[in-house]
């Protein structure tokens, strides 16, 4: 049985890079070769330098390869009643804002046009987010149809500098402490949190 939970765990857990090496002006990323499974990148006969993955994305991804590698399977399981987690992890200029939101221009268009008039050419550079949020909208609505209830409520936390600040609240509240309770989980105190019942309420929160 406890061989069979920490398979469950480690099977729960996903980690997928996404590369831009044509971005790079350094020629040391030039060594770098990825295996045809998609898992892995090496610099050949360099010691120390195979690294493996759940999934290794190269330049050429688009947003819905990348979407199809890490949100679809989180969100089916997040609307099945199972806690999910997505967060992008890189250095400045990485390309964690596109990969998670897309260019400027979606989150204004989302908000102008709404989640079911959005251009075409806009939909292609959807991120993460924006596509999490029309599918989980949409299995929401096939539960609702099916007498299922459902509340949603929305937070927008930033992390800097080892502080946690509300982007909600106006003014931004800054500092905020973050406990663990036994019924509720890990908290942010004073956080604000508001109701949304609609993918376009999602995105006004964004655009703050």
């Amino acid at each position: 049985k406890e061989i069979d939970r920490i398979i469950i765990i480690m099977e729960s857990v996903r980690v997928v890079v996404r590369y831009r090496f044509e971005d790079c002006e350094e020629t040391e990323f030039d060594n770098w070769e990825f295996d045809r499974n998609g898992r892995r990148v090496f610099i050949p006969k360099k010691k120390n330098a195979d690294f493996s993955f759940d999934r290794v994305l190269g330049p050429e991804t688009d947003q819905v390869e990348l979407y199809e590698s890490v949100g679809d399977y989180t969100v089916k399981n997040f609307v099945g009643g199972f806690n999910g987690t997505i967060f992008a992890y890189g250095q400045s200029g990485s390309g964690k804002t596109f990969s998670m939101l897309g260019p400027e221009k979606v989150p204004e268009t989302l908000i102008k046009e709404g989640a079911e008039n959005v251009p075409d050419d806009v939909q292609e550079v959807f991120g993460v987010i924006p596509r999490a949020t029309v599918q989980m909208f949409t299995a929401i609505n096939e539960g609702v149809e099916k007498g299922v209830t459902f509340s949603v409520k929305c937070s927008y936390l930033e992390i800097y500098n080892e502080s946690v600040n509300d982007l909600l609240s106006t003014p931004v509240k800054n500092g905020l402490k973050i406990r663990e309770f036994p019924n509720l989980g890990m908290c942010v105190m004073g956080a604000e949190e508001r109701f949304i019942t609609t993918p376009e309420e999602v995105f006004q929160c964004l655009a703050i």
